[in-house]
């Protein structure tokens, strides 16, 4: 949660609820936070990646 505030300086939670959710898998979330991840600076480390895709998925996603 205390990495997804940096991604809330640009959008609300409202990006991840369909039918506006552009992420369709697992797989497309880690890509598009690595994707997104391009964009800060200092950047998150891999396992910050991880701990976001987790945090994304458990509290809005839901991806098996």
């Amino acid at each position: 949660a205390k990495l997804h505030a940096s991604c809330l300086g640009c959008h609300g939670t409202e990006l991840y609820v369909a039918p506006r959710a552009r992420v369709k898998s697992l797989k497309a979330l880690r890509k598009a936070v690595e994707d997104w991840n391009d964009r800060y600076n200092p950047k998150f480390g891999k396992k910050d990646v991880e701990d976001l895709v987790a945090y994304l998925n458990r509290d809005f996603y839901k991806f098996p």
